[in-house]
């Protein structure tokens, strides 16, 4: 285990009128020796519908300072990071916001079905 904190707690949904509510996502990528097995892991977080990027950003700068120090940087560019142009041995956060996109097939099951919680952590390959 990493000894990081990466969960966020899980909320009931939210609609407005009959109409659901999808929830704000972000691309989160860790950069670093120091994030152990997160080390170049991309996630995409859900988050509570209308979250903001400068919300989001703040969150997780607040809780890496607190755990790494002058260790950590938080990279504000949205732009790819070749992780061979940065310090190894410091911890790197990038967040930027994605749109979802959704295949036909998934959009008529996302009608039918609907999930519960408004913030889940979904690691990419």
């Amino acid at each position: 285990s990493s000894g990081i904190n990466a969960e966020w707690p899980l909320r009931p949904g939210h609609s407005l009128g009959k109409k659901r509510v999808l929830g704000s996502y972000f691309r989160v990528a860790f950069y670093g020796e120091k994030f152990n097995e997160l080390n170049g892991v991309t996630m995409i977080y859900k988050e509570k519908p209308f979250t903001k990027l400068p919300e989001i950003a703040q969150r997780l700068q607040s809780l890496y300072l607190d755990q790494f120090g002058d260790d950590f940087e938080f990279i504000a560019d949205s732009k790819r990071i070749d992780p061979d142009s940065i310090d190894p041995y410091r911890a790197y956060v990038q967040v930027t916001f994605v749109e979802p996109y959704f295949e036909p097939f998934e959009k008529k099951y996302k009608k039918e079905k609907s999930t519960d919680c408004d913030s889940a952590l979904i690691p990419l390959l």
